[in-house]
């Protein structure tokens, strides 16, 4: 099984920014403590991790995904909650996608609570830092057994 982990705006910025989500945690560091998860909890799963700043970016890589990848982790950050274009690309994958999300969007300002693509993923993870895509992780494995 091969995963995509497809980060968006700002991300690049954990632990480096006063009050980072992940604590001190970098997004590199994050990326190497999923695989060493992925990798010690299930067989033959390869995970490729990818973060871009743009929004046209985001939506090529997800549009693309569906002819490399088994299924897509997507933290699509700040845009989860007016990106339309982005939010159609995901309806429109051929894969499953599962949103996820360092911190709890509920517990956000209120402009941040909900977000537009969440509504068309298989499932939506947050507010657990590293194990929301731990969890995210475990769910696109379950669900690729499950078909």
């Amino acid at each position: 099984m091969k995963l995509l982990v497809l980060n968006g705006p700002n991300l690049n910025m954990l632990g480096y920014a006063n009050g980072s989500p992940a604590g001190e945690m970098t997004l590199t560091e994050m990326d190497k403590a999923l695989a060493a998860y992925g990798a010690e909890a299930h067989e033959d799963l390869e995970l490729v991790f990818y973060q871009t700043n743009h929004e046209g970016q985001l939506i090529d890589l997800v549009q693309k995904a569906e002819l490399q990848y088994d299924g897509l982790i997507f933290n699509p950050s700040a845009l989860c909650h007016y990106s339309v274009a982005l939010r159609d690309a995901v309806e429109r994958a051929e894969l499953p996608v599962v949103e996820v999300h360092l911190q709890d969007l509920s517990q956000q300002e209120e402009f941040r609570r909900h977000s537009i693509i969440g509504e068309v993923c298989a499932a939506q993870f947050m507010g657990k830092r590293l194990d929301s895509y731990k969890e995210a992780l475990d769910f696109l494995v379950d669900l690729a057994t499950k078909l």
